[in-house]
């Protein structure tokens, strides 16, 4: 999921540069690949482990992990009691943000997303773009991570928009993960070119399948993927 601001629109048929067939599967609509957590008998789960939460940092906890973002990020989570009209007052006291949170309820709405969260913090102000992370899961269906993280990449290839994909090994938690890293461009208001960058991770947890993404400008890409790669750190998945 890319959550784009302000002047951005989406290029394609979907939700944000076409969505409904680019990171995820089309069966997901939004938060993507079904992949299984596959614990064989007799073998040791690994240690689900966290960071220290830094100093002043917010901790989140939602069903199935917990954790920290920094004091200038503004999150909405699944489990709050009032989704939409949470989202409606983030809109007033932010315009910048209103269209961003008219698509973000049909995410929510969907029942995929856990947690959306937006950087607030005036000095990385971008014009027209705030930067964003999302963090969706749903319920894996028995296909291997290696056969999906591969459609998983061919399918981004394919997108209209689309550049310059990295594909690696990672780990969140403790749990070994894809990481997919790319360019992607979207268009504004009137028709100009508008860059952004992506950073995403795809990992699994007891049968559920999680997607993180991480969408910001490429000329903030260098200096705030420290503080994105350093709010995963804090991530502890729970029972």
């Amino acid at each position: 999921m890319h959550i784009c601001a302000g002047r951005f629109r989406s290029t394609g048929n979907g939700f944000m540069h076409n969505c409904k067939r680019g990171v995820m599967l089309r069966w997901m609509a939004w938060v993507g690949l079904v992949l299984p957590l596959l614990v064989a008998c007799g073998q040791v789960e690994p240690t689900l482990t966290a960071a220290a939460i830094p100093s002043g940092w917010q901790p989140v906890q939602q069903k199935g992990f917990t954790l920290a973002l920094p004091p200038a990020w503004q999150v909405v989570t699944a489990e709050q009691t009032d989704v939409g009209g949470t989202l409606d007052g983030l809109g007033t006291a932010n315009p910048q943000l209103r269209a961003t949170l008219e698509q973000a309820k049909q995410l929510f709405a969907g029942g995929q997303v856990r947690l959306m969260a937006f950087d607030l913090d005036p000095t990385h102000a971008a014009p027209g773009f705030t930067t964003n992370l999302s963090l969706g899961a749903v319920p894996a269906q028995g296909a291997a991570l290696k056969q999906l993280r591969s459609a998983n990449a061919a399918q981004l290839r394919a997108m209209p928009n689309f550049a310059n994909l990295a594909d690696s090994d990672s780990k969140v938690a403790g749990l070994a993960a894809a990481e997919f890293g790319y360019m992607m461009q979207l268009q504004d208001a009137g028709g100009a070119a508008a860059p952004l960058r992506v950073d995403q991770y795809l990992w699994l947890y007891q049968d559920t399948q999680y997607l993180a993404t991480f969408t910001t400008t490429p000329s903030q890409f260098d200096s705030l993927m420290p503080i994105f790669r350093q709010m995963l750190d804090t991530l502890r998945m729970t029972k």
